[in-house]
């Protein structure tokens, strides 16, 4: 089951839903995706709140930065490809863009906000559309 992620037309998966779901859509009211003031790194009670259930879904911490990391295997390229053209999409959706690296089947993700210099909400969005897309498309 799916629930959708009305303000920029995303998918999340029920279980990533019932996790940050609620506090992405409370965010969009305080922070809208595009502002002329620009995304601000998370808060401590943030971090926690929004970084802990990606953290569970073996996002990582990046050594010496504030920024998140993954990598994702998948059965063939053309899986790790649909992956890839999925996430792209939806990365222009939501103005943010992913540091990624693909070798065949295996895609590795970095993400970060550098206008803000760390992370911030747009790292949490990207970060569970890229978790919804790769079980669509079968990471292993």
């Amino acid at each position: 089951m799916q629930h959708l992620y009305a303000s920029c037309g995303l998918v999340l998966p029920c279980r990533l839903w019932q996790c940050i779901g609620h506090r992405l859509l409370s965010m969009d009211a305080s922070s809208p995706t595009k502002s002329k003031k620009g995304p601000s790194t998370l808060s401590p009670e943030q971090r926690q709140e929004l970084l802990d259930p990606l953290l569970q879904c073996n996002w990582k911490l990046v050594d010496g930065r504030d920024a998140i990391s993954k990598s994702y295997k998948f059965k063939d390229f053309q899986q790790a490809f649909s992956f890839m053209t999925h996430s792209a999409l939806n990365a222009e959706k939501l103005d943010h863009h992913p540091e990624w690296f693909n070798v065949y089947n295996r895609v590795d993700v970095t993400l970060t906000t550098h206008s803000c210099g760390g992370l911030s909400s747009r790292d949490v969005r990207l970060a569970s559309v890229m978790d919804a897309a790769a079980a669509k498309y079968f990471a292993q």
